[in-house]
């Protein structure tokens, strides 16, 4: 066995324990009840609570955690419309400091990996890159995706409109 399939499969497998990690932990621990109690506390901080919730939202994004029930607990922590601006803030903030992952950290390695692949070598627009980003589930915001194929194809972070984390 040649030493690219070795590489391949080791990472196949460690994909498929940190895949299985993450949904033990997600049905093991009470995640759910965490972001509620982080939402109940930010609720009662007042302006600072909304600041520490933007930035808490914009990491989330970043990481990718899906962002739900950290939207919902907005509304019930702030209020609607405070809520609204601090869940479109925070999406902004995360889809903007994405962007800046993809361009200046991940750029590297996602060329890297594009090289080796023939059918990637022949796609460089941003068009392309922006569907096969729209079909990982694990990209729950469309901003995100778009930030990171933004990052990947040499657009700028002011072609991205922050509206479109709305």
């Amino acid at each position: 066995m040649s030493r690219d399939k070795k590489n391949a499969i080791g990472r196949l497998v460690a994909l498929i324990a940190i895949v299985i990690a993450l949904l033990l932990a997600m049905r093991f621990l009470p995640v759910q009840q965490w972001l509620r109690n982080f939402n109940d506390w930010v609720g009662q901080m007042g302006t600072a609570g909304i600041f520490i919730f933007i930035g808490v939202y914009a990491l989330g994004t970043v990481l990718l955690a899906p962002g739900s029930v950290l939207t919902i607990g907005a509304g019930f922590a702030f209020g609607l419309w405070k809520g609204f601006i601090a869940v479109s803030a925070g999406s902004t903030l995360g889809a903007a400091l994405a962007f800046l992952v993809a361009r200046y950290i991940a750029r590297e390695r996602v060329v890297a990996i594009a090289q080796r692949n023939e059918k990637f070598r022949e796609a460089h627009s941003f068009m392309f890159i922006s569907v096969l980003l729209a079909k990982l589930p694990s990209q729950p915001r469309l901003v995100v995706k778009q930030c990171n194929a933004a990052g990947n194809t040499g657009r700028s972070l002011a072609s991205v409109s922050p509206r479109q984390s709305w």
